[in-house]
């Protein structure tokens, strides 16, 4: 019996087509070639949309030619697990044809909303994120968020991972019935950015019992007893931290595997108690401190250094200390122990632009840990 040509066996085609997943016109390419090449190349161009072409969510004729596309060949359908929208740089029609898709297996959702016409009851996107299918929200938006009670009432509660950013830079006030509408989410990973809106009244909405990982930047003081953390389920901690903070005794967290420490002056006096309670986390495979470049002076990380390398084995498998908006050389003598001990090159230094906040695709990374 003749070999069989490995061009006609699907499982190897299909595995070789995904080589060519970054490159939209490799697969526009293949999916001409013969019947058995379409399926798995019209899977990668339809999968995410705005990772096909970046400029896919802010232009309308993209998305109307999308929503063609998938009115003609309605198979397609099932293809788009990803969709990104910035529904701001798009015209009401052109959102209304996107939503009237009835998407099978989307999984995640990521909106940019600068404005609240497009939160008002009854709209087209509360038909959007109450799909069944909804595993990951992410929302940035600039306004309060009081407007966007409307939307959270109709999301899917089979979310399990939320990330939202809202700016608000002339705080408004804030709605009395808010608080009386929680987000109908039991989540596993929970990320927050606010600015301009108040913290603890944000906080209120989520139930936190369920989560595995939490990243708050918030840049005012938070009581951690409001939170209520799941002592035995948290694996990953992303906190941004002020002067006020209290410490944090991280000690009852078996599970804890991630944490990042970020502040925005000088490294405020909970992070040394924080960083001692440690010693019982056995599982901590990665610590990141972040702060501006020059904000970090030697006697501070000369105590962080005695604390770090105080912790009994095992040792940390990676410690980076992030430092944004420049980068001072020198800091590395300021970790003569840890440095000493590095044999493997676990220890990092760093320079990062721009907010505090852990970057999405990082802590994306991070979270698919989970």
């Amino acid at each position: 019996m003749a070999p069989q040509n490995p061009l006609e066996i699907q499982e190897l085609l299909d595995h070789c087509i995904g080589f060519l997943a970054g490159s939209t016109s490799a697969l526009l390419a293949c999916a001409l070639v013969a019947r058995s090449w379409a399926h798995t190349s019209q899977s990668h161009l339809f999968r995410s949309p705005s990772d096909t072409n970046p400029k896919f969510p802010r232009r309308g004729k993209l998305i109307l030619g999308f929503h063609n596309a998938l009115c003609t060949s309605s198979h397609l359908v099932r293809e788009v697990l990803e969709l990104s929208l910035e529904v701001g740089q798009l015209g009401s029609d052109t959102v209304d044809a996107i939503c009237s898709i009835g998407f099978t297996h989307l999984v995640n959702l990521t909106l940019t909303m600068p404005w609240e016409e497009h939160l008002l009851p009854g709209s087209a996107l509360e038909r959007l994120v109450n799909l069944p299918t909804l595993r990951r929200f992410s929302f940035t938006a600039n306004l309060a968020l009081s407007k966007c009670t409307p939307l959270w009432r109709h999301c899917s509660r089979t979310i399990r991972h939320l990330e939202f950013e809202f700016y608000e830079p002339t705080a408004l006030p804030w709605e009395e019935n808010l608080a009386a509408t929680p987000f109908p989410f039991h989540l596993e990973s929970l990320r927050i950015y606010v600015y301009g809106q108040n913290p603890h009244e944000v906080l209120e909405l989520f139930d936190f019992s369920q989560s595995k990982a939490v990243s708050l930047d918030v840049g005012l003081y938070i009581p951690w007893e409001s939170i209520s953390l799941s002592q035995s389920r948290i694996r990953i901690l992303d906190l941004d931290v002020v002067e006020e903070s209290d410490p944090l005794d991280l000690s009852q967290y078996s599970e804890l595997q991630y944490l990042r420490l970020h502040f925005n002056d000088v490294m405020p006096p909970m992070v040394l108690p924080t960083l001692d309670s440690l010693r019982r986390c056995k599982n901590l495979s990665e610590l990141v401190l972040s702060g501006p470049y020059h904000t970090l002076v030697e006697e501070q990380c000369l105590q962080i250094d005695a604390v770090l390398s105080s912790l009994p084995s095992p040792p940390l498998a990676a410690v980076e200390i992030e430092q944004r908006d420049g980068f001072d050389s020198s800091i590395c003598a300021h970790f003569p122990t840890l440095l000493s001990q590095d044999t493997s090159g676990k220890i990092e230094f760093r320079t990062v632009r721009g907010s505090s906040a852990l970057a999405t695709s990082r802590w994306r990374d991070v979270i698919s840990r989970l």
